[in-house]
């Protein structure tokens, strides 16, 4: 059977057969490193590169990258779903920083999707390797994680940013890109005080995971410096906000709430409606993390970063890749404000009182 004729993509041995040449000279002169212990003439590597041609070989680049040392791939994991299917996606402008970063690095991206087992993704496979080690690094994101996987990787000595902070078993400390949550929360409550309010209360999710306690943790350390101006400040987690709950609110005083969630908010608005109250005429709402694509709402608040943090993960882990894990890097990015229209002046009690009573007449 001819070369012509033969089935399936060609191989390096290919290659090397029909330029006359080693295996070895092949692979040196597809990974660039032909000047290095194997000196090679213009003619040989002109015969080398004819037969690739002639046979319509294929160079994997990671694998002529890795020959080097280093592939220039950056890999992105997640244990849940991200792929954007719309600009929507809450996670579209965080990949559009890495992609925008990466890019000017010089580096490409893989999105690890594949699954392993029952208990979907996973970092490491049946056997215990790392699926990951294509790349030179990896950023890992999302809402749900595998502790005890986290801590094995970031351990191990392979390069890893996490997007988002995260408080690992065994005493591992690992480099990652969060929001500055604590003092972008504790600049809403001065501007809650400034306006008046000096009941506090804050609706956080069911469930505080790391960014959510650095949030609330801002709450309580402006609470305590403007201790004199605020009478009451109360954090509470429900699994849902009723019309009732908010009806307890007015009843006990509260006039600036804070949310954790788009959930909770949104719970709360309808409850506001059903009794017949206004935002911000009788409560002021504000919003800890508006996205920067999914809400464009009139919600006050702070927008998440997630362009930036998806940009300066890429920039941490290249900086690992070429300097070293230790120590830690951590990158904490500003929250900007966000102006929206459900701030105000704190409302008279008495007014929100003729508002609750009129709706118990209907």
């Amino acid at each position: 059977m001819s070369e012509s004729q033969k089935v399936g993509r060609p191989t390096q041995s290919d290659v090397a057969k029909r330029a006359g040449v080693s295996p070895s000279v092949v692979s040196a002169v597809v990974s660039g490193r032909a000047e290095g212990k194997i000196r090679i003439s213009d003619g040989t590597r002109k015969r080398v590169w004819d037969a690739i041609d002639a046979l319509g070989y294929v160079i994997n680049p990671i694998a002529r990258r890795l020959a080097g040392g280093q592939a220039n791939v950056i890999g992105v994991f997640t244990y849940e779903p991200i792929f954007p299917f719309a600009t929507r996606s809450i996670y579209f402008p965080a990949l559009v920083g890495m992609e925008s970063e990466a890019e000017l690095r010089g580096y490409d991206l893989i999105l690890f999707t594949g699954q392993s087992g029952t208990e979907g993704r996973r970092i490491f496979d049946a056997n215990g390797g790392n699926r990951l080690g294509m790349a030179d690094g990896v950023i890992i994101l999302g809402f749900h994680q595998r502790n005890d996987e986290l801590a094995r990787i970031c351990s191990s000595g392979f390069p890893v940013v996490l997007m988002g902070r995260r408080e690992l078993p065994e005493g591992v400390e690992p480099s990652y890109v969060t929001g500055d949550y604590k003092p972008a929360t504790s600049s809403l409550v001065k501007r809650l005080t400034a306006l008046g309010h000096r009941r506090l209360l804050y609706v956080g999710n069911a469930e505080a995971r790391e960014p959510m306690v650095d949030r609330e943790a801002g709450f309580w350390a402006a609470s305590q410096e403007l201790d004199g101006q605020i009478d009451e400040a109360r954090v509470i987690r429900p699994k849902a906000v009723t019309q009732a709950m908010v009806r307890n609110w007015v009843e006990d005083g509260f006039t600036g709430v804070l949310f954790e969630g788009d959930e909770r908010i949104a719970e709360a608005e309808i409850g506001c409606n059903a009794l017949g109250l206004k935002i911000p005429r009788d409560f002021s709402f504000l919003l800890l993390g508006i996205s920067e694509e999914v809400h464009k709402t009139r919600w006050t608040g702070f927008v998440t970063p997630q362009y930036e943090m998806g940009s300066q993960s890429i920039a941490l882990l290249i900086d690992i890749l070429q300097n070293g894990s230790k120590p830690p890097r951590r990158a904490l990015i500003p929250c900007p404000y966000c102006a929206g229209d459900t701030l105000a002046q704190r409302p008279e009690p008495d007014t929100r009182t003729r508002h609750l009573s009129h709706k118990r007449e209907e």
